[in-house]
């Protein structure tokens, strides 16, 4: 991820007809998409450092997002309208794969209150 958002960065107005192949490579990138419940128990220590690891995983995958969301501003903020109109499919594409719905893969995390 950090390699194609520099490469994004650096060569926004040059990338040209690599966009599709950027597309392709963002699409291959999972989201862990989660859902909180709230259940009232008193946490254990086992299950803090479990609520600990599970808000480390949330950052990484904001960090994803966020990565994601700076490669599209970069696409759509490109000066050269033919290589937005031939890389757009491409682009409409993986955002697609991020819009679907949720599907069995979905996590659900309990967060303990004290």
């Amino acid at each position: 991820m950090n390699s194609i958002c520099e490469l994004v960065e650096l060569n926004t107005n040059a990338i040209m007809s690599g966009w599709r192949s950027i597309f392709a490579c963002l699409k291959t990138v999972k989201i862990e998409q989660q859902r909180r419940s709230i259940v009232m128990k008193t946490p254990t220590s086992k299950e803090t450092k479990t609520d600990e690891d599970e808000a480390e995983q949330a950052g990484v995958e904001l960090y994803r997002v966020n990565a994601i969301l700076e490669v599209l501003e970069a696409f759509f903020s490109c000066e050269n309208l033919n290589v937005i109109s031939q890389a757009s499919i491409d682009c409409l594409q993986c955002l697609f794969c991020y819009l679907r719905e949720p599907g069995k893969n979905l996590f659900i995390i309990n967060i303990y209150l004290y």
